[in-house]
């Protein structure tokens, strides 16, 4: 229960805190088995759309030497 002047953030983290290092943890566990970290498709597009909106030569090499 949140208490007269406690804020909803306080609140809830006191409410849920246990929770979120539980859901931490197992998340490091599957990443230790794993031993890397997946990345996925739109995130790798991201990165590649954000690296060419700050190096158009580099997105002109990239486009230029397709094989």
């Amino acid at each position: 229960m949140e208490q007269a002047g406690q804020s909803i953030g306080v609140a809830i983290f006191e409410a849920e805190a246990s929770g979120m290092l539980n859901w931490a943890l197992v998340g490091l566990l599957r990443l230790k088995a794993r031993g890397y970290y997946h990345i996925p498709e739109s995130v790798r597009d991201a990165i590649a759309r954000f690296k060419d909106d700050n190096n158009p030569i580099g997105e002109w090499v990239r486009e230029a030497v397709k094989g």
